[in-house]
């Protein structure tokens, strides 16, 4: 039951080695796969108004009317 387990030396020295190199592999596929971080949005709100034939366009964040769009003739 009391046996001794033994490495040989150039074992000993490659599983270091083989661990760096899975550890940097798996932090350049993090930085690979990671999604870029989204830049400020304007945000657009578009409202059909079917009684007139047009669109009016607003912001969405200050809710101002932008302006208004004919589609009669779309």
């Amino acid at each position: 039951m009391n046996q001794r387990i033994t490495f040989s030396t150039p074992l000993l020295i490659s599983m270091p080695l083989l661990l760096g190199a899975l550890l940097t592999g798996c932090e350049t596929m993090q930085k690979l796969v990671s999604t870029p971080k989204p830049q400020g949005l304007n945000t657009r709100v578009y409202s059909a108004n079917e009684s007139s034939n047009t669109v009016t366009v607003m912001d969405g964040d200050t809710y101002q009317v932008l302006g208004e769009i004919d589609t009669l003739n779309y």
